[in-house]
């Protein structure tokens, strides 16, 4: 899930409510300049709701609350606040370091 829309790192962007197949249920503000991965397999699925903080689209409309049911995946449910569109940072440090953050979200390079 990939909100429409920008503004300063850290502002708000979603709130998501979750509830997994085991019964497991998150209440989480995400900030906008993040990456969260939840894990949930192929095959299952999750109730959520979305709601966008003021500015953004999280596939209902602007400013309006999504609800659904998502499927899982090999990586699971990835909820990706770093904007759209999407625009990586000028400065050659805060790139590699946000590209850094983004891969450990994915554990895309485990030790």
């Amino acid at each position: 899930m990939a909100p429409v829309g920008t503004t300063q790192e850290g502002k708000p962007c979603v709130k998501l409510e979750a509830t997994f197949p085991d019964g497991t249920a998150i209440d989480e503000d995400i900030p906008f300049g993040e990456m969260k991965v939840y894990p949930l397999s192929v095959g299952e699925t999750a109730s959520v709701k979305i709601t966008p903080a003021r500015g953004f689209d999280a596939g209902a409309g602007q400013g309006k609350v999504l609800e659904a049911t998502l499927g899982g995946g090999v990586v699971g449910i990835i909820v990706d606040t770093r904007g759209r569109p999407f625009e990586l940072p000028t400065d050659e440090h805060q790139r590699v370091s946000k590209l850094d953050k983004w891969a450990k979200a994915f554990d895309a390079y485990p030790a």
